[in-house]
């Protein structure tokens, strides 16, 4: 019996050690990271999560979820996540390979690759670019990580040609490299050779085929080259393996756009505003489409949207006053192509409109003083208002 008893403590001494064990963030952090060794990603990001939930300020945790992330083409958490463990506590934060890799929206920002050099003396200003990339060109760490860095630092810092060049450097080294294939897809899209461009992006494809970005690059070529068929199928798989950019979208709208298919322009226009509220061609050409599909008072809703973001756009001021001239808001017309002529006096589409406004409303004078501006401007147009309404 007291054997019996004995063997029952140790029995819930055993089961009480396991469950602490489960309770100690650090064992899920150990097991985080034997998994990431092991190449289960999404084993290791539970066991992270665990981590975490249990020790909000456990920043190691943070900065190998931040791996496990990036491994798993999840960039802009991994970013979160680095960012986090910089702000508890910096000595983890770094690592000696890379501390971060973040992808960027825009063509021209690419991505950045953080690495421990750079890590307290270079900074993000609109987290894009380093503050001083100087520090971050120096050569002390000769691996890939680190050519990577210094190709792309180069890149953003406006030295193209020797971006090329450490992105050429790394490929011969290491041929199966995507983001060298990245780098140098951008490149020569930068230097208007779309085919070469076309091959790289191919390239880093068939390499990695869920790396979203390269699809996304690859179909702004093709856009470019008016291979609109080619374009909208990789923005389509871009947008299967990354639903947070709005470039995507934006870009597949502004072909569908070019084809008046403006139900589904329509549709995508919608996704990247959703996605980013302050997108200021998305609601001047969501404004365009509207007005295609006779939704006048939305598309001026739009274009109200557009100027609050960018009030010195005449042309926007011109096609408001238009969609007010089909509303009958003819004294609000008036007002925006005054705004119109206030930019830019030698607009003579202005004064034509502005003319017609003045007719409408049986301010005849008025209406062909602005004609004779329209015709001294050049405007054929408005010799035609001229002999119908003044002679």
């Amino acid at each position: 019996m007291k054997r019996l008893k004995f063997v029952f403590v140790l029995l819930n001494v055993a089961i009480c050690a396991s469950a602490l064990a489960q309770n100690d963030p650090n064992t899920f952090f150990q097991e985080g990271k034997n998994y990431f060794a092991k190449g289960e990603h999404n084993l290791a990001l539970d066991a992270f999560n665990q981590a975490i939930l249990m020790n909000r300020n456990f920043s190691r945790a943070y900065t190998e979820r931040a791996k496990v992330k990036i491994a798993l083409h999840r960039f802009d958490e991994a970013y979160l996540d680095h960012n986090k463990a910089l702000e508890i506590n910096s000595e983890f934060a770094t690592y000696e390979d890379y501390a971060q890799l973040t992808t960027m929206k825009e063509d021209i920002k690419g991505f950045v690759f953080f690495y421990n050099d750079c890590i307290s003396s270079a900074a993000f200003k609109k987290d894009t670019l380093f503050i001083d990339s100087k520090v971050c060109l120096d050569d002390k760490y000769m691996d890939s990580s680190h050519y990577q860095g210094h190709a792309f630092v180069k890149y953003i810092s406006g030295d193209v040609i020797g971006a090329e060049a450490d992105a050429l450097d790394l490929l011969q080294n290491d041929k199966s490299n995507i983001y060298a294939n990245y780098l140098l897809g951008v490149i020569a899209e930068k230097n208007s050779k779309f085919n070469e461009a076309i091959s790289y992006f191919t390239k880093a494809i068939s390499l990695d085929s869920t790396f979203y970005l390269n699809y996304y690059r690859r179909a702004v070529v093709f856009k470019k080259m008016q291979n609109f068929e080619s374009a909208i199928k990789d923005l389509y798989k871009a947008e299967k393996l990354h639903k947070t950019n709005e470039l995507v979208y934006y870009n597949r709208a502004v072909i569908y756009l070019s084809q008046e298919n403006w139900s589904k322009s329509l549709r995508d226009l919608n996704k990247a505003l959703k996605l980013n509220a302050s997108f200021a061609e998305a609601y001047f050409n969501r404004g365009y489409v509207k007005r295609q599909l006779k939704d006048f008072v939305g598309a001026i809703e739009d274009f109200n949207m557009y100027l609050r973001l960018k009030p010195k756009d005449i042309n926007v001021y011109i096609n408001r006053g238009n969609l007010y001239m089909l509303t009958s808001e003819y004294l609000m017309a008036q007002e925006d192509y005054n705004h119109a002529i206030q930019l830019d006096q030698h607009l003579s589409v202005a004064y034509l409109n502005r003319g017609n406004s003045h007719i409408i409303l049986g301010n005849n004078a008025q209406g062909c003083q602005d004609f004779n501006k329209a015709i001294e401007l050049g405007s054929k147009y408005a010799n035609q208002k001229k002999r119908l309404y003044c002679d």
